[in-house]
């Protein structure tokens, strides 16, 4: 009996960490466009009409992604929710990329995505093992 209570204890513990990265998985739009002029430019760099522009696009963005949203909750079988998750990151990645190459038009400095200190080699060697 103690096993199985062990057992059952070690599965919900398992299922709350499982349930916890998912929810970091939800993106909101406030990430991504909500506070892009703010924290991914300095916004000291924009004009009025910059600003007005980008927030313009965002709004289109999140409206496009909520309509997503209610798709994905909608839909029946987990084929039609992948379909619309990948329809949302398509989005996603559209509108980041309009949002970069209107910043560098502008002549305004781009993040590559690269996070600082590192690269995306350093675990290559460990794979195999």
């Amino acid at each position: 009996m103690k096993k199985i209570s062990l057992r059952i204890a070690l599965a919900v513990v398992m299922i709350a960490v499982g349930t916890l990265g998912l929810q970091a998985q939800n993106v909101n739009g406030t990430g991504t466009c909500g506070t892009c002029s703010a924290s991914c430019v300095n916004a000291s760099l924009l004009t009025d009409d910059q600003k007005v522009i980008l927030e313009d696009l965002c709004v289109v963005f999140q409206a496009d992604m909520v309509i997503l949203q209610a798709e994905l909750i909608a839909a029946p079988t987990l084929a039609e929710k992948l379909v619309i998750r990948q329809e949302m990151a398509s989005l996603r990645t559209e509108h980041i990329a309009e949002v970069k190459a209107l910043l560098v038009s502008w002549g305004i400095p781009v993040s590559t995505g690269v996070k600082k200190g590192g690269s995306n080699t350093g675990n290559q060697g460990r794979r195999g093992k």
